[in-house]
Formats: C-alpha cells, sequence, structure tokens
C-alpha cells in the first residue's frame, strides 16, 4: 500500500516511517508539543515543512501542497544517504 501512494498522512510515528521508507512523502498531522519524536524526526531530516501543526495552522499551508512535490523528489536521495551512513557506522562497529 505505501509504495503505491504518493504521501501518506498520519499522527503514528511507525505510519510514518514505513511510508518514507516506501518512497512516500510522510506528513504528520500532529500537535508538535505532544509529538516531539515525529517532529524531531521531520526536522532532522530536514521535512519540517511536512508538518501539520494542530496547535498553529487552522488549515494546511497554502505552500503544503508545492513542499510536498519537492519533498517527494528529494526524500528519497536524503533516506538513500542516511541508510549509507547507518550502513557504514554499523560496519565501523561490527567489523573491529
Amino acid at each position: 500500500i505505501y509504495r503505491e501512494a504518493d504521501f501518506v498522512l498520519s499522527n503514528r510515528l511507525h505510519v510514518l516511517l514505513l511510508a518514507h521508507a516506501n518512497g512516500a512523502v510522510p506528513v504528520a498531522i500532529i500537535s508538535q508539543k505532544q509529538h516531539e519524536k515525529i517532529s524531531g524526526l521531520l526536522f532532522d531530516s530536514g521535512m519540517d515543512r511536512c508538518i501539520i501543526d494542530l496547535d498553529k495552522d487552522a488549515v494546511a499551508s497554502p505552500n503544503l501542497l508545492k513542499d510536498l512535490e519537492y519533498f517527494r523528489g528529494s526524500h528519497q536521495q536524503r533516506f538513500q544517504d542516511n541508510s549509507i551512513r547507518i550502513e557504514l557506522e554499523f560496519q565501523k562497529i561490527f567489523s573491529s
């Protein structure tokens, strides 16, 4: 299901992780104050524009669709880069 989606909207971390891992843009619909793990993950990934903060945003930002199109094209590269970094760290740890 995730591989066929362009975007996945959720307030659940594991749903957003699976979406991202399978090529869909994860869009978090959350209260950033209550979901620090999700907002932290997206901020660290440079995808903070994919957060709809229920405490601030009465409606989604008018730029959200434009932002999502941008991330759809660029998030796969970020995911691959992060996967490579993680693999290199594991090799360092377990090859000693």
